[in-house]
Order: C-alpha cells, then sequence, then structure tokens
C-alpha cells in the first residue's frame, strides 16, 4: 500500500522542486525548503498523532507516515544534488542513508517502550526530540535560501551598474 501511495506522491515532490527551478539556484534552495519544511511539519504531527490512542489516530498517522517518508527522501536527495559538486553525490548519500538507519534503528528500539501503553508516550517523546532536532537542518536551509536571496540581489546590482556603465560609454 505505502508503494502505491507513493507513486502518486513523488510527482508532488517532483513539481514542488522542479517549480520555476529556471530562474536559478535560490528558486531551487527554496523549492528544498518547502519541501524540507512540510515534511518537518508533518514529521512533527505524526508523533503528536501517535501518541493519541485510537484506531483512526493510527490510520491518520500510517498516511501521514507514508507522505513524510517520501517527502524526506526526495528533499534530502535533492539537498545533496543542488548543495555539492556531483563527484560527492555517491558518498553523500551513502552518509545520509547511513544517519537514517542509525535513526531507524533507534526508533525501532523504542518499539520496546511501547508495547505498554502506559509507556508509548516516552517512546513518542523521544521520536519527536528526533524531529526537533532535525529542525536544524530546517533552519540551516531557510538560511542557506534567505544568503542566496541577498546575494541574488546584490548581483542584479552589480549587473545593473555594469549595464549603466557600458550605456554611458556608447552614448559619448
Amino acid at each position: 500500500m505505502s508503494a502505491v501511495l507513493c507513486i502518486f506522491i513523488a510527482p508532488i515532490c517532483g513539481f514542488i522542486l522542479d517549480y520555476k527551478v529556471n530562474r536559478g539556484y535560490t528558486q531551487r534552495i527554496l523549492n528544498i525548503s518547502i519541501i524540507q519544511t512540510t515534511t518537518w511539519v508533518a514529521s512533527l504531527a505524526v508523533c503528536i498523532i501517535c501518541m493519541l490512542r485510537s484506531i483512526a489516530a493510527a490510520l491518520v498517522a500510517i498516511l501521514v507516515f507514508i507522505f513524510t517518508r517520501t517527502m524526506l527522501i526526495t528533499g534530502c536527495q535533492a539537498v545533496i544534488a543542488t548543495s555539492f559538486p556531483p563527484q560527492f553525490i555517491g558518498s553523500l548519500l551513502g552518509v545520509m542513508w547511513t544517519t537514517a538507519g542509525i535513526v531507524s534503528f533507534v526508533t525501532y528500539g523504542l518499539t520496546r517502550l511501547a508495547t505498554n501503553p502506559t509507556h508509548a508516550w516516552i517512546a513518542w517523546s523521544v521520536i519527536l526530540c528526533l524531529c526537533l532536532l532535525m529542525g536544524g537542518h530546517i533552519i540551516q536551509l531557510w538560511n542557506l535560501y534567505l544568503k542566496s536571496k541577498k546575494q541574488s540581489k546584490k548581483q542584479l546590482t552589480t549587473n545593473q551598474e555594469e549595464l549603466d556603465t557600458l550605456k554611458s560609454s556608447v552614448d559619448h
């Protein structure tokens, strides 16, 4: 079921990542930041939903988890492909998946806490803390976007000054 839902979610992620990408680096970073922020908010929602104990909450949590996982994979790989030279992509993807494996290992270790309903909140609290740590990545991405936007504005003013200088030299 999750693979079928990913078939519908992945093109949406691709559309968001490719939206007006021809505008340059700043637009690419903005698109990636939107994907990663959406993933982060959805991850927090999964943690909060899982603390509720009902069948409806479990079904909603599964759907949000599938959405979040697909968005997380596309967003992380887009950050690596955009931010680093092509010769390092394989190594960086290996580091990314190793880190994902470590986090998954920690979360699977928490299933022992979730077997007792009175202690399930501890497991989800730890996962919530992991999601909050992921917030550092979001802050870093938005900071990168704001810096690139500031740099592109500076580049535009420099290009305009050069153009004005050329026009004035042609007129004389």
